[in-house]
């Protein structure tokens, strides 16, 4: 089952992350800035591995964390309840089981609410994705395919150069799991 957590982490960490942070450069958050970086996330994985890895690499700040409380949902099998905790070094330790599997995956994003401060320099962020088909294998076992839902409590920073970066990120998500075809 190790191999569809880390799926699982990964695969909810790039839709939260992966907004392409090469924009121009930010004075102060505002809520279509946000927007945007979170809408990019949705094609990051259609980008060169090397431009994905450098990206994600940007979009987290160094203090990045994420929880991700996962429901896993397999045919035949009991309902897998995990709680899974990343840094922004663990999440890149296993960035290409990421990649691989979000490739010919749809990804959608929807920024429910934004809290931003004051000072413009951080901002609390309420969204949802929705990721369908993301391929994985299991050991030696086989293919599977996933389908999942999240909703995540998301902290974003505007780093010093004036980059949106997320800071820590808190989910819940349920992954609906298939052998062998696409759901």
């Amino acid at each position: 089952m190790r191999p569809v957590i880390v799926w699982v982490v990964a695969a909810i960490a790039t839709m939260i992350l992966a907004a392409f942070p090469a924009a121009a450069a930010q004075t102060g958050l505002t809520e279509e800035a946000i927007k945007a970086f979170y809408k990019q996330s949705a094609d990051s994985h259609k980008r060169s591995f090397q431009d994905y890895v450098s990206f994600m690499t940007r979009a987290m700040a160094d203090e990045f964390t994420m929880t991700d409380t996962a429901t896993i949902l397999m045919e035949g099998k009991p309902p897998t309840v995990t709680k899974n905790r990343e840094t922004k070094l663990s999440f890149l330790a296993h960035v290409k089981v990421a990649y691989d599997g979000l490739k010919g995956a749809e990804i959608t994003e929807t920024v429910k609410k934004t809290e931003i401060a004051a000072d413009g320099k951080s901002a609390k962020v309420f969204e949802e994705e929705t990721v369908r088909n993301i391929s994985f294998r299991i050991g030696g076992g086989g293919q599977y395919f996933g389908n999942g839902k999240g909703e995540c409590e998301d902290e974003v920073v505007l780093s010093d150069s004036g980059q949106i970066q997320v800071s820590k990120s808190v989910c819940k998500s349920r992954i609906f799991v298939s052998k062998g075809q696409s759901l």
